[in-house]
């Protein structure tokens, strides 16, 4: 899926009941404006690489701010309570983080520390 196809997406994600049609036109006028569509959506699973380990982490929001595009992502520690795993909810990821610290599949995010490691 390109980036256009992304956003059309999150566009009609976003705003309820939006029309294909119109969620089209918005997102060609962002794209022409050079600006860039989310990678992920609300609600998708990713793997991330987050104080040295590899975890899962859940989309909880995406904004863009001073810094550009952000992740809100609720990640599973490696912290084991009684109840399973500690979760904590981490503001800190940007869009650039997305093929270098987030990754969609466990095969890209293995993928990345072997060659980040050098093996």
């Amino acid at each position: 899926m390109n980036q256009r196809e992304r956003l059309i997406g999150w566009i009609m994600d976003s705003v309820g009941g939006c029309a294909r049609h119109w969620a089209e036109v918005i997102a060609d006028g962002i794209l022409e404006r050079g600006g860039l569509a989310p990678p992920c959506k609300v609600g998708d699973e990713l793997f991330a690489i987050f104080e040295g380990y590899i975890t899962t982490a859940r989309v909880i929001a995406l904004y863009f701010d001073c810094r550009g595009g952000m992740f809100d992502l609720n990640i599973r520690t490696n912290q084991k309570t009684v109840n399973g795993f500690k979760h904590i909810i981490f503001k800190d990821f940007t869009f650039d983080d997305y093929g270098k610290k987030l990754f969609r599949t466990v095969d890209e995010i293995e993928q990345a520390v072997k060659e980040r490691d050098g093996k």
